[in-house]
């Protein structure tokens, strides 16, 4: 029984056009996964500026769980993926990752 390359043509062809099919769908969900969470991460960093900017004119200590963030300060910024700069108008020192010990007092914040 002699077939010929025909099928053997036809089986390459279909494991080519699967594997073009399948790096489509993993590129489109892949770019659309990261846009989601750089989305979420913006919303977070924003969420972590309102905090620290309700905490002006307050004397406190508090204990801050910011997961996969890092905050700097001079100027002060939320640091993950990307960057975001908290435009709040008070005097900070240090910085800090995933949990940090926040001292308020007046208009300065001190990370440890």
């Amino acid at each position: 029984m002699k077939k010929g390359l025909y099928p053997a043509i036809v089986y390459v062809l279909l494991f080519s056009v699967g594997i073009a099919v399948f790096a489509f769908f993993y590129y489109f969900t892949d770019n659309f996964v990261s846009d989601k969470n750089l989305e979420l991460e913006k919303m977070q960093a924003e969420k972590i500026c309102y905090f620290l900017q309700s905490l002006k004119n307050k004397e406190a200590e508090i204990k801050l769980s910011i997961g996969n963030f890092r905050i700097e300060t001079n100027p002060l910024k939320i640091v993950s993926s990307s960057v975001y700069n908290c435009n709040i108008d008070l005097n900070t020192s240090g910085s800090c990752s995933k949990e940090c010990k926040i001292k308020v007092s007046k208009n300065r914040l001190v990370f440890s």
